[in-house]
């Protein structure tokens, strides 16, 4: 069996072992190109447009990297396993200390800033919320605007 099959057979694994590897080049390269100013988890998201692009374009798919059988494991990743991961990361982060410092006006802010973008994208998602021939201004504005341009 050859190496290749191995790692088509295991592509989660092999996922997280691509993602560690794109994580330590990302913060590698923050530390020696930029001394820690450009933070490694922003390389990490260039690093990984190119790769999706990349993959999408040898491929000819619309998956990006998960186009190709060797890197499947990682549209599996990619998936609400993402999603899940980064719902229990920011729980995971938060500090009451940093909260109770921040006070009442940051208690306040923040179900308007949870609320807010949620609001807009239900506005922007009615059929004469934003009259437009455009679609370009509509589909920064939420999930599914596209199909409401005249």
């Amino acid at each position: 069996m050859e190496i290749v099959e191995i790692l088509e057979k295991n592509g989660l694994v092999f996922a997280f072992v691509v993602i560690g590897l794109v994580m330590w080049v990302s913060y590698q390269l923050s530390d020696k190109l930029s001394a820690g100013r450009l933070h490694g988890s922003a390389i990490a998201i260039i690093i990984g447009l190119f790769l999706a692009w990349l993959g999408g374009t040898i491929s000819g798919g619309s998956k990006g990297l998960a186009d190709l059988t060797l890197f499947s494991g990682i549209g599996l990743m990619g998936g609400s396993m993402l999603r899940d991961l980064a719902i229990v990361s920011t729980a995971y982060g938060v500090d009451m200390r940093e909260i109770r410092k921040a006070g009442p006006r940051a208690s306040c802010r923040w179900p308007w800033g949870s609320s807010c973008p949620l609001r807009w994208g239900r506005w922007s998602r009615r059929p004469s919320a934003i009259p437009m021939r455009s679609a370009w201004p509509r589909s920064a504005a939420g999930p599914r605007p596209i199909s409401w341009v005249r």
